[in-house]
């Protein structure tokens, strides 16, 4: 039972913090505002829900990857552009939902179903950190970490809980995105303390300078194609010419960039020979 418990626990905290943000928000602010947060946060989680395929299908090959290798570092090519790969999927779906997600919304249910842009972009922020924690936590699996894994997810499903019963109150419904965001902060300073003291080294692949060069960029980006696009609003060729030359620039712009990880990419996918390790 000894090895059971700690990880039956943190499974029950986790679910219970999955399933309960209508409940909070119904409890604390009206029926309604559950169906406006529920709607709008749709599109964001259905993103994170594809990247997550993305991410799980590569999981197995992770898993063989560590399972082979001799050595105990983490330090390795794969595991650099692995998580490199996912964060970029991350924000340039994230974004796009950010730019034309009210729209898709109107068309779809209704404006007065929509919570606003201000909701809609906490929403892809809580979905793209949600992210890079399931996938923090899917490579502890995959390196045998299971206690870590199960301790570090009570502690982001207490704080949780805590932090949107603490802000739904005061911020309604932007609070209890707030306090995923939160939680996953929490969730990642407390990963790197655990990490130091068993020697392991994953989340200086995700939380880096890197990953808040691109996520500024990425925030002043989306903001002033943002503010172009409702300028325009109700210019279809206008809007059109707006999502296209901002998909045109960052793609110009991330190719700069992480122009060695598709690089990466592509030899792979070019080439049929064996790599160094099994990814």
């Amino acid at each position: 039972m000894q090895h059971i418990g700690l990880p039956f626990i943190s499974k029950i905290g986790m679910t219970i913090a999955g399933t309960m943000q209508n409940f909070i928000v119904a409890t604390y602010i009206s029926a309604s505002a559950t169906t406006i947060f529920d709607v709008t946060k749709k599109l964001p989680v259905l993103t994170q829900s594809l990247i997550n395929m993305v991410a799980a299908s590569t999981f197995t090959s992770f898993s063989l990857f560590y399972s082979e290798r001799k050595s105990g570092t983490q330090n390795h090519e794969y595991t650099n552009h692995y998580f490199s790969l996912i964060r970029l999927l991350l924000f340039f779906t994230l974004t796009g939902i950010f730019m034309i997600g009210q729209d898709f919304i109107i068309l779809w249910v209704g404006l007065d179903k929509f919570g606003g842009n201000i909701l809609l972009a906490l929403l892809c922020l809580s979905a793209l950190v949600d992210q890079l924690r399931l996938m923090l936590a899917q490579q502890y699996y995959a390196i045998g970490k299971f206690n870590l894994t199960s301790i570090t997810d009570t502690i982001f499903a207490i704080t949780f809980m805590l932090m949107a019963l603490v802000l739904i109150p005061i911020l309604k419904l932007d609070g209890i995105v707030l306090a995923g965001i939160i939680a996953n902060i929490v969730y990642f300073i407390c990963c790197s303390y655990f990490e130091k003291r068993q020697h392991i080294d994953l989340v200086p692949h995700i939380i880096n300078r890197s990953f808040f060069v691109d996520l500024l960029l990425i925030l002043i980006i989306s903001a002033a194609a943002k503010f172009v696009y409702e300028f325009f609003r109700g210019h279809i060729f206008l809007e059109i010419s707006v999502i296209v030359t901002f998909v045109t620039f960052f793609c110009v712009l991330f190719y700069k960039k992480e122009k060695e990880l598709i690089n990466f990419i592509f030899s792979k996918f070019g080439k049929r020979q064996r790599f160094n390790e099994p990814i």
